[in-house]
């Protein structure tokens, strides 16, 4: 017999919301309001449970992220936002590259038509290119993410993970997928217009439009993880908007492999450093991990919180660009202060020892790798804390 699993629309975006307020700082009036949002949020859910007599971990592995995280906030321990912020960004510059758009508009429509293997070979060693002289661009002008609007940082991610052969094949194989779907689909629905895919940057579940006799689907660059089923439960929701269809496809997009990707897409486009979180403050972690275990040598990279919380990947350390990304499933109040150091001195030692390469292959996790990260005093605790979180 299916165990049943309950999960609550909007709870994982009221979370996120809430821990983006809390970081900045809030309080007053705005801290009692968000306050009384939270607690309402979390007495519903509650009768929601009574009443299927269903205990929490009845709950989807997001929801339940998001629910904890809720219910575990400590509102006499936020604090509020300091009289004179000096840590907040620039505002973006201009930094323009010429026919970026026209570039990636035909890269994408090349990708759309199933390109042989020799044909994908050169659309990718024409995406290198690009990623590069991006790169390069940002050098030369001294410009960091923070400079730069959040669209051009996700355009910016795009091309650097397409940059990647293997990146590239999965994009190529889900067009494929994705077409011996939605086309018959369409089809069905009576556009009979030549039809192309596109995965590309967007917010939106998907996107149609009708352009030159051809209708193109847009979608988001992580629905290249979507398998055969989630495919068909797509094509449901757009050509016939077909009842639960919708919640189906919102689920995987919420699962692991969906995040995880979106999470790594984000970190390439390059992350505005944002070290405070709800609970816990990066720079702190990193100096607490920084004079410890490093003797205060190391300089300290880029810090930022993910946008989501994940169940899988819990940190990220960008040899490129000199950052590490930490979960924000961690910072909870009822996570322990030292698996966030752990977490930090994990990515630090991918810092400091790098990526060794065999035979064209990189490794991060090496014996040496292991055999230092083994002498954090509590090891064991921690990983048993991240297992937990895994599971949800």
């Amino acid at each position: 017999m299916l165990k049943e699993t309950i999960r609550i629309q909007g709870l994982v975006k009221l979370a996120e919301h809430v821990r983006r307020e809390i970081g900045r700082g809030i309080g007053g009036e705005r801290k009692t309001r968000l306050q009384e949002h939270v607690a309402d949020s979390i007495g519903r859910i509650d009768q929601i449970l009574r009443e299927k007599r269903m205990p929490e971990g009845s709950l989807a592995s997001p929801s339940r992220r998001a629910y904890r995280f809720l219910k575990d906030i400590r509102w006499d321990q936020v604090q509020e936002a300091a009289s004179s912020d000096t840590d907040k960004p620039a505002g973006p510059v201009a930094l323009r590259w010429t026919g970026l758009a026209r570039f990636a508009e035909r890269m994408m429509g090349r990708l759309s038509q199933t390109p042989g293997e020799k044909e994908l070979a050169e659309i990718g060693q024409a995406i290198i290119r690009m990623s590069r002289q991006i790169e390069q661009s940002l050098e030369q002008a001294g410009a960091g993410p923070e400079h730069l609007t959040v669209a051009t940082r996700d355009w910016r991610g795009w091309f650097a993970w397409l940059a990647d052969t293997q990146s590239l094949a999965e994009y190529a194989q889900a067009i494929e997928r994705a077409r011996r779907i939605l086309m018959p689909a369409a089809r069905e629905a009576g556009r009979n217009e030549p039809i192309a895919i596109e995965f590309r940057p967007i917010r939106h579940m998907w996107k149609m439009h009708t352009r030159g006799g051809k209708l193109t689907i847009v979608l988001p660059t992580p629905m290249v993880r979507f398998d055969d089923a989630t495919f068909t439960d797509l094509a449901a929701q757009i050509f016939h908007h077909a009842a639960g269809a919708k919640q189906k496809v919102l689920e995987v997009m919420r699962a692991e492999a969906y995040q995880d990707l979106a999470t790594e897409l984000e970190a390439l486009g390059g992350i505005v450093e944002a070290t405070r979180g709800a609970f816990y403050d990066l720079a702190q972690s990193f100096d607490r991990v920084n004079t410890r275990y490093f003797g205060g040598t190391m300089e300290r990279p880029r810090l930022t919180w993910s946008r989501s919380f994940t169940g899988r990947k819990f940190g990220h350390y960008d040899h490129l660009k000199d950052l590490v990304m930490v979960s924000s499933t961690l910072d909870q109040a009822r996570v322990p202060e030292f698996v966030v150091d752990y977490l930090m001195f994990h990515e630090l030692l991918h810092k400091k020892h790098g990526v060794r390469w065999v035979n064209g292959r990189g490794y991060a996790h090496t014996r040496d790798f292991y055999a230092e990260e083994r002498q954090f005093p509590q090891y064991d605790e921690a990983d048993a804390w991240l297992t937990k979180l895994a599971r949800g």
